[in-house]
């Protein structure tokens, strides 16, 4: 994986952390709850979480492709067409949910 990868990896991983979440919540319910210094503990331990998320992901990548070589090409083309086909099939599907029960119509006479 290359440096430009790498960096772009990492800005996606931190603009999605902007984003709130799960985290958000247990940082803030932490927070309220236990006082400050739990929250701030809660915070280091999700960054330091991610960041070794990030690490293991690049190098596990990293690793995978230069050990597989073209088969990890094959691969990664094999799984790009099954997301193509996987978003064609949504954007074609009707959807309509099909009912399991029928809906009756209530009389309020």
């Amino acid at each position: 994986m290359s440096i430009i990868v790498s960096i772009a990896l990492v800005g996606i991983i931190l603009a999605l952390a902007l984003v709130p979440s799960a985290g958000v919540a247990l940082v803030v319910t932490r927070t309220a709850t236990l006082g400050t210094a739990n929250g701030i503990a809660v915070s280091l331990g999700i960054v330091l979480g991610d960041l070794v998320f990030i690490l293991l992901a690049i190098l596990g990548l990293s690793v995978v492709a230069e050990t597989m070589g073209s088969l990890f090409m094959v691969v990664k083309y094999f799984g790009g067409a099954y997301l193509v086909w996987l978003g064609i099939s949504l954007l074609r599907h009707k959807g309509r949910a099909a009912l399991k029960y029928p809906i009756r119509k209530i009389n309020f006479n």
